[in-house]
């Protein structure tokens, strides 16, 4: 029988990576939102995937300029 463990691990750690870049996408013109990374690693026993962290990149933004007229 063959094994699906690892093939599955992948699917459901490449898609917390396609749900980031989804919302990475769906926010680009969002003012304040700050866009999302996904950081993959070796599953249990270097068997598979997994996510390792979901990171919020924090950096300051551009300045915005309203025009006040």
């Amino acid at each position: 029988m063959m094994d699906l463990s690892n093939p599955l691990s992948a699917l459901n750690a490449f898609g917390s990576v396609t749900m980031a870049t989804a919302s990475n996408i769906a926010n680009v013109n969002t003012d304040g939102y700050k866009s999302m990374s996904v950081r993959l690693e070796s599953g249990p026993d270097d068997r598979g995937v997994q996510v390792a962290a979901v990171y919020r990149d924090m950096s300051p933004g551009p300045a915005v300029i309203y025009n006040l007229n």
